[in-house]
């Protein structure tokens, strides 16, 4: 069954099977990247917290942080903190932190 729907330019188009297809499959992955982003916000999370005990010797938290504790220094201290793990790659490193700046920028 065709489904018609308005083109770019305010025509009619037939939207064909391997269209809705397409659509779908493009759908999915967009679930499956929010899924796994949401992964790996929450693993970098656990690590950042993890971190941010041994430096600074409390229970702070990402959350916890306010803008005048974010420094370069604090991101440089938390890198070498994933260096030292060596169950983490340099992959998932610059990952972790791509992901801590995001959030903190959220």
């Amino acid at each position: 069954m065709e489904k018609r729907h308005k083109g770019a330019e305010g025509t009619s188009t037939v939207m064909g099977e391997s269209e809705r297809t397409s659509a779908a499959i493009n759908n999915m992955m967009d679930q499956s990247l929010s899924v796994s982003a949401t992964r790996q916000n929450a693993s970098a999370r656990a690590k950042f917290d993890r971190f941010l005990k041994v430096y600074r010797s409390t229970t702070s938290s990402l959350a916890s942080l306010n803008k005048d504790d974010v420094t370069r220094e604090l991101f440089g201290c938390f890198l070498t903190f994933l260096y030292d793990d060596k169950a983490i790659g340099w992959q998932t490193s610059m990952s972790y932190l791509s992901s801590i700046r995001r959030q903190l920028e959220g």
